[in-house]
This record gives C-alpha cells, structure tokens and sequence, in this order.
C-alpha cells in the first residue's frame, strides 16, 4: 500500500516537472543456488536494516524450498518501470 501511494505521488510530481509517463511492468527473476546465497544477498543491502537472523528463519526457508527449479532456486519480483518524456 505504502508503495503504491509513494509511485502515485511521483508519477503525480514528476509528470507536471518532467512530463508525460509511461509505465511498463515486467517480471524479473532472481535466481540462487542455495538458501545460503538468498541470505548474504538480502544481509548486504546497505537501504534497509536486514539481518541474516530475519531472513533465516523456518518460513522463509520453506517457501525457498519450494521455489527449487533445475539449475536452483528461481523467484518472480514484479518491476514497475516508469518513463517520463518531456514534452
């Protein structure tokens, strides 16, 4: 919810400064090769306060469990990608 009132307000703000928007949505996919590989990846981001200890835990390790694939573990982030033209 949060999220979507943050990229109304841009799109609200920067359509009147840049101009006019368009927004195209695709899916990416992350891809890892162990459970190991998922936590030092979201322990390392440096914008928000992560831990391996919030991330390793029974429920996140049964939904990475299920998510396994030939070749590892393959997850769908849906992106939000918006473009401003100037007029």
């Amino acid at each position: 919810m949060v999220r979507g009132l943050a990229q109304e307000a841009l799109g609200w703000a920067a359509t009147g400064i840049l101009g006019s928007l368009q927004q195209y949505a695709c899916v990416q996919h992350g891809n890892y090769d162990s459970f190991d590989q998922l936590i030092s990846r979201f322990a390392a981001m440096s914008f928000n306060a992560t831990t391996a200890d919030i991330v390793d835990t029974p429920a996140v390790r049964e939904t990475f469990d299920a998510r396994r694939q030939d070749g590892g573990f393959v997850f769908d982030q849906p992106t939000l990608i918006d473009v401003f033209r100037v007029a």
